[in-house]
C-alpha cells in the first residue's frame, strides 16, 4: 500500500510518495518519524543562480556621517591629526572624502604601515638650545609629545535602530591603526560596575594572547609601583602577567578611595599610549549607576591620556534626571568655565534610515536594479 503526503513546505507543489511500512515502522519513543533507508529521497533541489538566492546585505546604510566623526575623534586622540599637520600632510581626512558604506577608513595619517608608524614614533628628535657662548647645541633630551586628553562619543537612539553597528564598523579600522577595543555592556539586572571591569578583564585577556606580554609586565609594574593588589582584586586575570603582589597597607576610608584611584589611572594610562590607543566602548548606558559613570568621569577628566570613550544609550529611556545626563551636564559645564573652544564630547543622535538609503539595501539584498527595488523600498518605509 502506498500513502501519499502532501507537502507543507512552501515552493514544493507536488505531493512526495513514501512506503507505506517505512511509516509504520520507524517510530521512536517520542512518536517523531522517522524514514527508513528504503524510503523514497526527497527532491533534490535544483542549483539556483547567485542572485535568486535572498541575503540581506550586510553593508551599513545611511550611516557615514557618523562612522566619520567615530574614525576623525579617533585620529584626535591617537595624535595622528597632530602628526598630519606637523608633516604638512593635507590629505583630506574620511569626512570629507567618499567612501562606500562598507569600507570606513581612517584618514591617511592613521592608516599607516607598522613599520612607517613605529619608524615615525621612534626615530629620535632632539631640540636645539643655546650655550653660554650662544652657540647653538643639540641637546641631547628626545622632545617628547604631549598627549591629547581623552575624547568621548555618545551615540544614542531608540532600541534596534542600529547604535551598536555604528560602533562595530569603526572596530576594524582602529585595530588596524594599532589602537587597542574594548567593550563592556550594562544590564539592566545588574547595575553595578562591573560591567565597566568587563572591559579591562577583555583587555587583559587580549593581552595574554601576545607575544609582549613580558614587556606589559614591566610597564605595569612600574605603573602600580608596588600596590597592583588593588587592580587584581577588580581584575583578578592580572595577576597572570605582573605575578603575586604584597599585601597593602591599611589606610582610612578617603586615602584608600584616593590610592585606588590613582592606581586605576595608572593602570589605564600604561595601556592608552601613543604607539596604542585604547578605545573603551560602553553599551547600554541607560542602565549605568552612578558608581560606574563616576569612573567614566574620573578617565574623562584626565589631561593627557590617548583614550577615547565611546558610549551607546536609547535616549527614550534616559530623561534629564538620570545618572547619564547628570554627567554630561557636570562635564560640559567644566569645559564652558574652562573657555574651551571645541568640545571634547559629542552626541550622535541615530534617525530611522530614509527613502534613498532603503533603497540601496532593498537593491543589494535582492540583486536586482534600482529602478525594481525603488517600489519596495517606498512599501517598506510605509
Amino acid at each position: 500500500m502506498i500513502a501519499t503526503t502532501k507537502s507543507t513546505e512552501p515552493g514544493i507543489g507536488r505531493s512526495l510518495t513514501i512506503p507505506a511500512p517505512s511509516l509504520s515502522r520507524n517510530v521512536d519513543n517520542n512518536n517523531a518519524l522517522l524514514l527508513s533507508d528504503d524510503s523514497l529521497p526527497l527532491p533534490t533541489a535544483r542549483p539556483r543562480s547567485p542572485g535568486s538566492q535572498f541575503h540581506v546585505s550586510q553593508k551599513l546604510y545611511g550611516r557615514q556621517e557618523q562612522v566619520d566623526i567615530l574614525l576623525n575623534t579617533f585620529a584626535r586622540v591617537s595624535g595622528s591629526s597632530r602628526r598630519s599637520a606637523e608633516n604638512g600632510d593635507t590629505t583630506p581626512s574620511s569626512a570629507s572624502s567618499p567612501s562606500s558604506p562598507s569600507s570606513p577608513s581612517l584618514n591617511s595619517s592613521i592608516i599607516m604601515s607598522t613599520s612607517a608608524r613605529y619608524s615615525e614614533l621612534k626615530r629620535p628628535r632632539h631640540k636645539t638650545t643655546k650655550n653660554k657662548r650662544g652657540e647653538e647645541i643639540e641637546d641631547d633630551v628626545a622632545l617628547t609629545r604631549v598627549a591629547p586628553p581623552p575624547h568621548m562619543v555618545l551615540v544614542s537612539g531608540y532600541s534596534g535602530i542600529g547604535k551598536t553597528s555604528v560602533i562595530d564598523e569603526v572596530h576594524k579600522p582602529i585595530v588596524q591603526a594599532r589602537g587597542i577595543f574594548v567593550r563592556g555592556k550594562f544590564d539592566l539586572y545588574k547595575r553595578n560596575a562591573s560591567m565597566l571591569v568587563q572591559a579591562f578583564q577583555q583587555l587583559i585577556v587580549q593581552l595574554l594572547s601576545q607575544d609582549d606580554v613580558d614587556e606589559y609586565s614591566k610597564v605595569l609594574l612600574d605603573a602600580l609601583e608596588g600596590e597592583g593588589q588593588l587592580i587584581i582584586d577588580i581584575i583578578p586575570q592580572l595577576a597572570r602577567i605582573i605575578g603575586p603582589q604584597p599585601k597593602l597597607v591599611t589606610l582610612p576610608p578617603i586615602d584608600t578611595e584616593r590610592r585606588l584611584s590613582k592606581r586605576f589611572l595608572a593602570f589605564v594610562r600604561a595601556f592608552a599610549t601613543e604607539e596604542h590607543p585604547l578605545v573603551i566602548f560602553i553599551d547600554d548606558l541607560q542602565w549605568a549607576d552612578a558608581m560606574s559613570l563616576s569612573l567614566l568621569q574620573l578617565l574623562f577628566e584626565q589631561d593627557h591620556m590617548h583614550l577615547m570613550l565611546i558610549g551607546a544609550y536609547r535616549d527614550n529611556e534616559v530623561d534629564e534626571g538620570h545618572p547619564l545626563m547628570k554627567m554630561l551636564g557636570t562635564l560640559q559645564d567644566t569645559e564652558k568655565a574652562q573657555g574651551v573652544r571645541e568640545s571634547r564630547i559629542q552626541i550622535i543622535t541615530l534617525k530611522p534610515l530614509v527613502l534613498q538609503d532603503i533603497a540601496a539595501l532593498t537593491k543589494d539584498s535582492l540583486c536586482s536594479s534600482k529602478a525594481h527595488a525603488s517600489p519596495l523600498a517606498k512599501l517598506l518605509l510605509v
